[in-house]
């Protein structure tokens, strides 16, 4: 059986208790918003006492874990959701500060440096906890100006074009090394407005029970020698797990304290781990370049190896996260999709497998895929004065696909889900993922 909930289908092992369950969904979602408006506005405040109490409602009550299994399934394929009558049951199960016994997937991915990173993927449990820790932690991220992982690629990209047109034409590309896995629990727990037992269980990962998977990348099966197989444990359990719906808010709340003064000659951009140094000078750069390397050097939440990638000037070219940028004669500046950030788009199409002999519902899952990913690439590039072409490329063929096999485009919007689209994965941005 299924029953929708937020336009998102689930399984139900008995409707009625479904339905039930959706009413509790929606009295639980009420009850979190509220509590969460009055811990935003006790965090404003500075209201330490109200904070502590609102924050441990958050944290504890099965309310909010139930708002979050909710939230955490709904961006997970359907058949690895958990049925909506059995997610109360998680929400109870769930006692944020203590080791679950829920196992983490991992397997290697290959580097183009060499080597492996570790891809890690959550069951609902994990995903539950990631989630609650996200909202608390919400009101205590103030960006700084110069931040954009929490915006979007096209939001960087959009001000380095505008910076460069603006005459700051000397750059330099920097980026922390192995970022999420630098963070250290004995670093990071003081400076987090968390109790410890829940930095240490459900935002490092350090306790985590893993397992690895018995698919690889590509869905080939998995042949690691003894060495290999104690390597990717070690790297799955340092510091932020990749793939954690919490990750990406601590890292950035802590690189929020980045001790970095933006000036009249130099400015920054920051996506996550990739910093792009923009200056009006030859001197002015190489300055900016010492300083964002002291600055880093004084990052709270563990020890960060900033490392110089590039020095460009516009009139040669510049690359950052999967675009290029150059000057014109006239002085206006172009910006373009990079050679990877094709191949990503290309090779996520290809690897999808569209078979036209395959049944409705498969047919059908492909092109949501295609067309939710191409959407996602869409936004992400959508900076770029070449991203329509491209795009459009791609959404005819989608289409003929599509008309080929009787399905309609708007079958294949309404087939769409959350967990299909594009993701600002390294290799669409032109770098590893080490973050």
């Amino acid at each position: 059986m299924i029953v929708m909930l937020h336009d998102t289908p689930f399984k139900a092992n008995h409707v009625g208790a479904a339905l039930h369950v959706r009413k509790l969904v929606a009295e639980a979602e009420k009850w979190a918003a509220s509590v969460e408006a009055d811990y935003s506005n006790a965090v404003a405040a500075g209201d330490h006492a109200l904070q502590a109490a609102l924050q441990a409602q958050l944290l504890v009550d099965p309310r909010s874990h139930l708002r979050s299994v909710v939230a955490a399934a709904r961006k997970m394929p359907f058949g690895r959701r958990p049925a909506l009558d059995h997610c109360p049951s998680i929400a109870e199960g769930i006692n944020i500060g203590e080791q679950l016994d829920e196992a983490v997937k991992i397997r290697p991915e290959p580097k183009k440096s060499g080597g492996f990173r570790v891809v890690q993927d959550f069951g609902p449990r994990h995903r539950t906890q990631q989630d609650v820790i996200a909202r608390v932690l919400g009101p205590h991220f103030k960006p700084r100006p110069w931040q954009y992982g929490h915006r979007g690629v096209q939001h960087a990209i959009r001000a380095v074009k505008d910076l460069m047109a603006e005459g700051f034409a000397y750059g330099a590309k920097l980026d922390i090394r192995d970022f999420f896995s630098s963070f250290e629990l004995e670093l990071l727990a003081p400076e987090l407005p968390l109790p410890w037992q829940v930095a240490e269980h459900a935002v490092v990962g350090r306790h985590h029970k893993v397992e690895l998977s018995n698919k690889g990348n590509g869905h080939q099966p998995l042949s690691l020698t003894a060495l290999q197989m104690t390597d990717l444990i070690y790297q799955a359990r340092r510091g932020l797990p990749t793939g954690s719906g919490s990750s990406p808010i601590v890292a950035g709340v802590m690189m929020s304290r980045l001790p970095w003064a933006t000036t009249v000659s130099q400015k920054l951009v920051n996506y996550v781990d990739d910093f792009l140094l923009l200056a009006e000078s030859l001197a002015a750069r190489e300055e900016g370049i010492k300083m964002l390397m002291d600055a880093a050097a004084q990052l709270p939440g563990g020890q960060f190896d900033l490392k110089l990638v590039a020095k460009y000037h516009v009139d040669k070219g510049i690359d950052f996260l999967g675009h290029q940028f150059t000057r014109n004669a006239d002085g206006a500046v172009k910006t373009s999709v990079g050679i990877r950030g094709w191949n990503g788009l290309d090779n996520r199409i290809v690897e999808l497998d569209f078979n036209a002999n395959a049944s409705y519902s498969m047919q059908l899952k492909r092109l949501a895929q295609m067309l939710a990913y191409l959407r996602g690439w869409g936004r992400a590039f959508s900076a770029c004065d070449d991203m329509k072409n491209i795009y459009s490329f791609w959404f005819e063929e989608i289409s003929a696909m599509a008309k080929a096999s009787g399905i309609t485009m708007a079958e294949v919007e309404k087939a769409m889900e959350a967990w299909m689209g594009f993701h600002d994965d390294g290799y669409a941005l032109g770098k590893d993922a080490d973050f």
